[in-house]
């Protein structure tokens, strides 16, 4: 339960120290014109860690819930079912909401690649969904008279 948390967390500060290394969060004084910036330009501390604590405590909260959904999808049957849809579930609805309308997505490379991934997820379910019924049906004992 504390291995979820703990591993989103290192998450978070990997996926922000990379951002930072490639300039998202560089302070831009807009005071001062393009020519004058200093090279390179300072750090925004602020918005850093703004995103970095806000995603921390989500994943302090997020973190042990899924975890324990893990572990119910490993009941059988239809059982786990509903605990092993969470991830293709969240792919569609993630992959559904975020691309349309998002001018810092829009390109063919990026609505591919979600639509391939929308797709999957869809796959996924249905194939979750029909393993998890065959392998109920097969389970149920006959009963002869």
């Amino acid at each position: 339960m504390w291995l979820a948390p703990a591993e989103l967390v290192v998450a978070v500060a990997a996926y922000y120290l990379v951002k930072m290394a490639q300039g998202e969060f560089r302070a831009f004084d807009m005071t001062v014109g393009y020519p004058e910036q200093p090279d390179p330009l300072p750090i925004d501390w602020g918005g850093f860690l703004t995103k970095s604590v806000a995603w921390w405590v989500a994943a302090c909260i997020f973190g042990p819930l899924l975890a324990w959904a893990g572990t119910q999808a490993r009941r059988p049957h239809l059982g786990g079912l509903v605990f092993r849809l969470v991830v293709p579930l969240i792919v569609i609805v993630d992959m559904s909401l975020r691309l349309p309308g998002n001018r810092e997505l829009d390109g063919a490379v990026t609505i591919d690649t979600w639509s391939v991934m929308r797709i999957a997820a869809v796959v996924a379910c249905a194939l979750l969904t029909a393993w998890a019924l065959h392998t109920t049906h097969r389970a149920r004992p006959t009963v002869r008279t």
